[in-house]
């Protein structure tokens, strides 16, 4: 009887250790994505307030998991440059005007 019972134990202790190692273990949050954002437009400048309002309920909608930030005033890249800055990876996002592309 007493073989049965170490023979129980030894396979119940196995099963149970199987079933814990499968259990999913818990996923760290992944860091916050970051955006460039350029803005030729000085940072008084409606434009570029509304480009900075834009930003700031993109973090908060995704609870800080998405942050831009926003570069007023052409101190990324100047007006007519924020087209290529974009394509060459200066920055992710940027405001720009037809006239200078």
């Amino acid at each position: 009887m007493e073989e049965h019972i170490k023979k129980f134990a030894a396979l119940f202790f196995a099963l149970t250790s199987f079933i814990i190692l499968q259990a999913p273990l818990p996923v760290q949050a992944a860091d916050a994505v970051k955006f460039t954002y350029s803005i030729f437009f000085p940072p008084a400048h409606g434009q570029a307030e509304a480009g900075m309002a834009w930003a700031r309920e993109i973090e908060k909608r995704t609870d800080g998991r998405v942050r831009i930030d926003v570069f007023a005033g052409g101190t990324l890249t100047p007006a007519p440059e924020v087209y290529d800055g974009v394509v060459n990876g200066i920055s992710d996002i940027g405001m720009s005007c037809f006239a200078y592309t």
